[in-house]
């Protein structure tokens, strides 16, 4: 169930996403994971050439708006997710797509990634690494 407060969260994960990527682009990512108060976000966009990137400064924003809307998600008495994407393009239309799956091994996040970054950009993506 859609609550206010979750729906102003999303509204803030997606503005916190806008002020970290460039101007032009033609779609973008948000992959989060959530694990007992301990949190990991990135950033990957497509530019208009077609070129995916990985953003790695400016995501502290983003990152917070995350763990806010996780708040708010067990403040509603809803399921609490364990991972998030968010997939947004440049006229703010959004989605977020929710993992309830153990992220708790670090060890592991790599394998995660590698199956994100198959899943959501495509197998063998070349990733331009931003500063």
């Amino acid at each position: 169930m859609m609550t206010p407060e979750i729906e102003e969260h999303y509204r803030k994960v997606c503005q916190a996403a806008f002020d970290v990527v460039p101007s032009e682009f033609r779609k973008l990512w948000v992959r989060s994971e959530i694990d007992d108060g301990v949190s990991m976000t990135g950033l990957y966009y497509l530019d208009p050439s077609g070129r995916h990137h990985f953003v790695t400064e400016g995501l502290y924003a983003i990152d917070n708006a995350m763990n806010d809307l996780h708040s708010a998600v067990k403040k509603a008495g809803q399921p609490l997710f364990s991972s998030a994407t968010v997939m947004l393009d440049p006229e703010g239309r959004f989605s977020f797509d929710y993992g309830y799956g153990d992220v708790s091994d670090p060890a592991q996040q790599f394998d995660r990634e590698d199956d994100w970054i198959r899943n959501y950009l495509g197998k063998g993506v070349d990733i331009v690494y931003d500063e």
